[in-house]
């Protein structure tokens, strides 16, 4: 199955999909065996429309205006899909089982004393509507279970793939208060299953030591009366206690049935959602699949394992330290508020070692001064050269990331009105339009003020508009996030920004943070690579009103170099890189 809903999700050939589900399943009998191919069938069930386009499709419509987002489609398809198949499978047997057991010890105790049936199907109803009542919270809880948990690793996931670009923001705090918030969020609600399901047990445990009890108060007046002997008591408790059990599965199962249930929830909501994308599309006129046809019935939820689930807390309590290796000799790296920049003698290697890439590098920006600014707008560096010359190396020898070499490099604390890096590919974190301009400060509006939440977003939508995003605010106005979520608007906006802000608009939201931050030392890795002349100047022409700033640039066009001071070109080979005086600026250069 799990192939066949990675096909609906990305595409594929929907008749070998088939092929081989049903291939998969005739050739394996044993019980593991149909576990493992009913599992793989599963999957594979929702694979040939995801494929084909429903993944495109579902991101573009969680994206939009009125976007109702469905979360985490990846675990939908890997985990809940291969928990469902199981479930499914253990379900089916333990209602055969029961069926086979039922005929079976019927006639027993039809034969001992017909009245008990009446006993078991009255205990049994009553038993079976208690639990229900006490246990009906359990699906919805398990159902968020299931988010907050894929929640949780997805922000996991997040930080890994864009580990560079935290780093150089300086955005660990905010990281792992949000990761953090994801993971309190997944605790609280296993603590609610965890409630819910004590009360449960005690119930059913009640109902299971009653079972002991109840048919020798009913047959003891046959046996003292002499109607009945001692050996047919035995056989009606046996008899009695096994047909009870049989009609009491839903109550003996109860807990599982809920995950189970919440399980098909999610992917019957994931298969709803497939199939209205792929009709919309119209794509395939001639797809002769039935759409993807799933029980009504619960899912036996796999949850986080012990490990991960106590590393994780370890890392982001902070308790873990990674070994982390001492280097005998490398690139300093001083941290120092009244210095702009200074490279001394710096030689730059690769982590390994392996190849130079810059040799015996000196430059300060500290004691420049620009003629004629009269708002004491610090130095503009560009650095250029050839591709693999080692540009944006520098820059993360300059924060502090690669540390291969010898030298020292002077620069102010990264963070918010200091140093601050705008990667070429920005890190557009979870959160409101209002997070991604002020990122990675965090601003918290449940404790302000509505005066110091309008000053705020006054500031922002003026910085939005110097970087010509001013529409952004008016693009969003009205949507709403979710299902569960309030409707939100404007700098309210929550969205996968990442996804649905084209890499131009990121970057110039790139620039809006450090507008809204300010900076002593700007570091820009092909800040600009995405836009056009024109908006990339209306950028450096947005930084040259900064007062007291000076930044570095990475940049390959002519166009970038009336926006700086010096030039410094790196050789190929790490030696011969020149600095270039674009500006008649008497320029340092320690030899």
């Amino acid at each position: 199955m799990t192939q066949r809903v990675l096909t609906l999700y990305v595409g594929g050939d929907t008749s070998e999909a088939a092929a081989a589900s049903a291939s998969d399943d005739s050739s394996n009998a044993e019980v593991d065996g149909r576990n493992s191919s009913s599992s793989s069938s599963t999957s594979s069930s929702a694979s040939p429309s995801y494929f084909r386009g429903g993944y495109y499709a579902l991101e573009r419509a969680s994206t939009g205006r009125d976007a109702v987002a469905l979360d985490n489609p990846d675990q939908r398809i890997a985990e809940d899909v291969a928990s469902f198949t199981r479930a499914s499978l253990r379900l089916l047997i333990s209602v055969l089982r029961a069926v086979i057991d039922l005929f079976s010890f019927s006639a027993i105790l039809y034969s001992i004393y017909p009245q008990l049936f009446v006993v078991i199907i009255v205990y049994a109803s009553i038993g079976t509507f208690v639990t229900v009542q006490i246990g009906k919270q359990l699906v919805n809880l398990n159902y968020q279970q299931l988010r907050t948990e894929a929640d949780f690793r997805f922000s996991l996931v997040r930080i890994r793939e864009n580990a560079e670009a935290i780093a150089f923001y300086g955005g660990e705090d905010l990281e792992k208060s949000e990761a953090q918030s994801r993971l309190d969020a997944a605790v609280d609600n296993r603590a609610k299953v965890i409630l819910t399901e004590r009360n449960l047990d005690f119930f059913t445990t009640a109902y299971q030591f009653l079972i002991q009890v109840l048919p020798g108060v009913v047959v003891a007046p046959l046996y003292f009366s002499g109607r009945i002997e001692l050996g047919v008591v035995s056989q009606s408790f046996g008899a009695f206690n096994h047909i009870l059990n049989d009609f009491s599965i839903i109550i003996n199962q109860f807990e599982s049935l809920s995950q189970f249930s919440a399980g098909v929830d999610r992917l019957g909501e994931f298969a709803d959602r497939l199939q209205l994308e792929v009709q919309d599309k119209k794509a395939d006129k001639t797809e002769s699949e039935s759409p993807l046809a799933l029980p009504e019935t619960g899912l036996w939820l796999k949850g986080v394992q012990r490990s991960m689930e106590s590393a994780a807390e370890e890392l982001l309590s902070g308790q873990y330290k990674a070994p982390v290796q001492e280097p005998v000799e490398g690139i300093q790296l001083e941290i120092n508020e009244d210095v702009t920049l200074a490279v001394d003698h710096v030689t730059l290697r690769t982590p390994d070692g392996s190849r130079t890439l810059v040799r015996d590098l000196s430059i300060s920006l500290s004691d420049m001064s620009v003629p004629g600014e009269a708002s004491g707008r610090g130095a503009a560096l560009l650095v250029s050269g050839v591709s693999g010359a080692g540009k944006s190396s520098l820059l993360r020898a300059i924060a502090g990331l690669w540390t291969t070499g010898e030298g020292v490099i002077r620069r102010p604390p990264t963070g918010p009105g200091q140093t601050f890096f705008l990667p070429q590919r920005p890190y557009c974190p979870p959160g409101t339009l209002r997070d991604q301009v002020i990122y990675p400060a965090n601003f918290d509006v449940s404790r302000h003020s509505q005066e110091e939440i309008e000053a705020v977003d006054q500031r922002i939508t003026e910085i939005l508009q110097t970087v010509r995003l001013g529409d952004l605010v008016q693009r969003f106005e009205g949507a709403h996030a979710g299902d569960d979520e309030e409707s939100l608007h404007g700098l309210d906006t929550i969205r996968e920004w990442g996804q649905i802000l084209s890499l131009g608009e990121q970057q110039r939201i790139s620039f809006a943070r450090l507008l809204y931050n300010g900076a002593k030392l700007a570091i820009l890795d092909e800040a600009t690579s995405a836009l056009d002349v024109d908006n990339e100047a209306v950028m450096y022409e947005a930084l040259a009103n900064c007062p007291s700033m000076s930044y570095v640039s990475v940049g390959h066009r002519p166009t970038l170099e009336r926006f700086h001071d010096l030039k410094l070109r790196l050789a190929p080979d790490g030696a011969g890189s020149t600095i270039e005086d674009l500006r008649g600026v008497a320029v340092p250069v320690r030899k």
